[in-house]
């Protein structure tokens, strides 16, 4: 799933990438694609590298750059095991 954050603050970045995190986790889709931007895209883009917050999640397993767009970073997300 693509998330386009180019015309948000990084505040309202924040609360759309978490919901959007409970909500892939929630449908069990294990990856999630932030674009970002890479020129006012900064400060989400560091943001999602820096955050302890969103590393402490159960949903998130590993959040990185985009090894072929920097204006986007991906967010592998633990799969709900259903019981």
């Amino acid at each position: 799933m693509q998330l386009d954050l180019h015309s948000f603050t990084l505040k309202e970045a924040k609360e759309i990438i978490k919901k959007e995190i409970i909500n892939c986790y929630n449908n069990n889709i294990n990856t999630l694609e932030i674009i970002h931007g890479y020129n006012n895209g900064t400060s989400i883009k560091n943001y999602l590298k820096n955050s302890k917050e969103l590393r402490s999640l159960k949903e998130v397993k590993e959040i990185i750059p985009s090894l072929l767009n920097s204006g986007k970073s991906i967010i592998y997300l633990n799969i709900k095991i259903k019981s």
